[in-house]
């Protein structure tokens, strides 16, 4: 797990470590209320999106990662395989 930010928002004192998110087909469910709970409920979403006998992707297992947008919505991108 890792938490982080755009480099043009954090000011430390410290070096901070860079990560690069690896290009590649991304799924992206969405979702808006209350934290925590709205994230539970995104990835309830992910989940029974992935179990259906006619799902059009596959998820690669590879690199998810969700992206806060605001103090209410999260982003959560899944990895697909290509």
């Amino acid at each position: 797990m890792l938490v982080g930010a755009k480099p043009d928002f954090v000011s430390s004192d410290i070096a901070l470590e860079t990560v690069s998110l690896p290009a590649g087909t991304y799924l992206v469910f969405s979702g808006e209320g209350q934290m925590p709970q709205v994230v539970v409920s995104v990835w309830e979403e992910i989940w029974a999106y992935f179990s259906r006998d006619n799902c059009p992707h596959q998820r690669a297992y590879t690199v998810d990662f969700e992206c806060y947008t605001s103090e209410h919505s999260v982003e959560v991108y899944i990895a697909l395989t290509s």
